[in-house]
């Protein structure tokens, strides 16, 4: 008897929590579709439209996944203060899907918490020991703090995990050159750009490394070269292109490239048209560091 008890005890629960999830389904359809049309909206790049889906659904539900998509929501806006504060309360939520760990990390470096993003990425590297990303992502942090060698050995096995990986031999190129080796530099933003044509700026770096050790041609060459391609750094491409000229010494070119520059908004290209162009006194300025755009 006691055993028919018991089992009829056992059934009835189950049966209960199956009502009371069903019950659950019932009180929040709403929720889960506000989020599926969040997942249709982040998947068209449309991520102010999904966060717009993700606070109705939050609304109705606290569900860490929601917390979790409007997080990356915000990193894609370049918000990382809030994506930070979703991915926490995510992640105490319990949310099943580590790959939270992976995108919290590049947050975390994104705002300068390299200690933290380390901790998340070997968490993240417990249950995925081969991810190329997850090493790609330590070698950012081995770069912005400026030890080269590690950041070189998690490239390596990135690059050894992932052969076709752009972003790592991209980010081998700014290594190398910031350790002052052009030719590797240059070899390794050549591999990136043939690995993928649409990322401009790896030859923009190309050609400013090599203004940098005295090659104003070749820069020249690439520079005008980038001038007819679709990119996101119009402003910097003509700075550069005037500081090519007038180490060529074509004072009239470079003013001109200054000139545009300055009309779509490059402070530095302003400065050096009054001062150099229209002789202009004011004190001098550095020249605009090569930009190394790292990529998440």
């Amino acid at each position: 008897m006691m055993r028919k008890i018991y089992l009829l005890t056992l059934a009835l629960g189950l049966i209960a929590g199956k009502n009371m999830a069903q019950k659950e389904e019932a009180i929040f359809p709403e929720a889960e579709s506000f989020y599926e049309s969040a997942v249709r909206l982040y998947d068209q790049n449309s991520y102010r439209g999904a966060i717009s889906q993700l606070d109705f659904a939050i609304e109705s539900k606290k569900e860490s996944k929601y917390y979790k998509l409007r997080a990356d929501c915000f990193q894609k806006m370049g918000n990382y203060e809030s994506a930070l504060a979703d991915y926490n309360f995510s992640i105490r939520k319990e949310v099943s899907d580590s790959i939270v760990f992976l995108n919290r990390a590049a947050c975390r470096i994104n705002i300068e918490l390299f200690e933290d993003a380390v901790i998340d990425l070997h968490k993240y590297l417990e249950k995925h020991p081969e991810s190329p990303k997850a090493f790609y992502y330590l070698a950012v942090v081995e770069y912005y703090n400026f030890n080269y060698k590690g950041a070189i050995d998690y490239l390596e096995l990135a690059s050894t995990l992932t052969p076709d990986y752009m972003e790592a031999y991209y980010l081998l190129g700014a290594v190398y050159g910031e350790m002052g080796k052009p030719d590797l530099a240059l070899e390794n933003y050549g591999t990136a750009y043939e690995l993928d044509p649409t990322f401009h700026r790896s030859m923009l770096n190309a050609a400013v490394l090599k203004m940098e050790y005295n090659d104003p041609d070749g820069a020249l060459a690439i520079l005008e070269s980038l001038k007819t391609e679709q990119h996101d750094f119009g402003p910097e491409l003509h700075y550069y292109l005037g500081e090519a000229k007038v180490m060529l010494h074509d004072k009239e070119g470079a003013c001109d490239e200054w000139q545009t520059a300055a009309a779509i908004g490059d402070a530095e290209a302003r400065v050096n048209y009054d001062r150099v162009c229209l002789g202009a006194k004011g004190e001098k300025v550095e020249k605009k560091n090569r930009l190394t755009k790292v990529s998440f």
